[in-house]
């Protein structure tokens, strides 16, 4: 009786958790973020082509540019599809960008348009001969397009830990990690890039930099995320939280899928590249770092329905033991009170 009545209680919870997070939440927090990650890392490197006056400069190909830039493009528009379609009505988008006050929301959505114009701008730039642009105008597309893509990254945390319901989010620490997966995952689509371009050797020292660039964000991540599980682990209010995350429900994921594959693994990969085959092994960094990512996005938002006020018979129990009197569908010393209960005396 008392496992089926667990097996319960973790189906209402997973179905409360489906109505507010659900894939598509996921799937925006995880695409929006990584092609932030990515507008930031490509105006970046546009930004820097363009004040190298060294003749020996290595700049990114044009049939690696577009690829990129596309990718960067297909990343936000689908994380904008996905927040979209998991409002339900496409009319509420509207709210979004047209609110009665600035909010965290606000900023978020007119990132995201602006990435998204930024990114066309750019993949044109690259796409069509004809379209030449002034280059101080390029120069301070490319300033925008690094502050918007940072502002992506950090929206996508940022909108959690507004969230004062959910006692785990409640730490700068997670923005601060969704913003760095997005980095890298950011660095990762452009590395990814790489392997579908022909002639790759002149990109190779530019791989490089992005290489151990990569490398330097894991190993802060790694430390930001060591720091987020201890906060959980030292709160009394949040230590729950933690053991789900080392040792409970949501374990697997963080060990095998964000630490195994998402970071440790990374870590080795990209001090070992080399040019015999860095085709393979570029890709394959950036399919675990990418996979990592959506790791971290899964485990954060999986910890919602651990939180006791996000339950609606912790509200009822809590009711119930304010009044010293038994809510209807709520178990009681004598049982579970019938529907049809009278009101309550004053």
């Amino acid at each position: 009786m008392r496992e089926a009545a667990e097996a319960r209680c973790l189906r209402r919870k997973r179905s409360e958790r489906g109505a507010l997070f659900n894939g598509l939440t996921i799937g925006y927090l995880f695409l929006g973020g990584t092609g932030g990650g990515a507008l930031t890392v490509l105006c970046s490197l546009s930004l820097v082509d363009m004040f190298r006056i060294s003749p020996h400069a290595v700049r990114l190909s044009r049939q690696h540019g577009m690829y990129a830039w596309s990718a960067c493009l297909l990343l936000l528009v689908l994380g904008v599809l996905c927040l979209v379609a998991d409002m339900g009505v496409p009319e509420r988008a509207l709210g979004f960008l047209f609110p009665r006050e600035i909010t965290v929301t606000l900023v978020g959505a007119w990132a995201l348009l602006v990435g998204i114009a930024l990114c066309m701008v750019f993949w044109c730039a690259l796409m069509f001969d004809n379209v030449v642009l002034w280059r101080p105008l390029m120069a301070a597309l490319a300033g925008v397009g690094i502050l918007v893509g940072l502002a992506i990254s950090l929206y996508t945390g940022v909108l959690l830990w507004c969230m004062v319901s959910v006692l785990a989010w409640q730490t700068p620490l997670v923005a601060l990690l969704f913003c760095l997966s997005s980095l890298s995952g950011g660095i990762a689509v452009v590395l990814a890039m790489v392997g579908f371009v022909p002639a790759r050797a002149h990109l190779m020292r530019r791989v490089e930099a992005l290489l151990r660039a990569d490398w330097l964000i894991i190993v802060l991540e790694l430390v930001l995320l060591a720091v987020y599980v201890a906060w959980l682990l030292l709160g009394s209010d949040t230590f729950h939280f933690g053991v789900a995350l080392v040792v409970g429900n949501e374990a697997v994921l963080f060990w095998l899928g964000l630490v195994g594959t998402g970071l440790l693994l990374p870590l080795v990969l990209e001090r070992s590249v080399t040019y015999s085959n860095h085709r393979t092994q570029l890709l394959f960094v950036a399919a675990s770092v990418l996979v990592g990512g959506l790791a971290l996005r899964m485990a954060v938002v999986g910890l919602f329905p651990l939180d006791l006020s996000q339950t609606t018979e912790a509200l009822l129990q809590a009711a119930s033991a304010a009044t010293a009197q038994p809510l209807p569908g709520v178990e009681g010393p004598s049982g579970i009170v019938p529907a049809d209960w009278g009101p309550m005396p004053l």
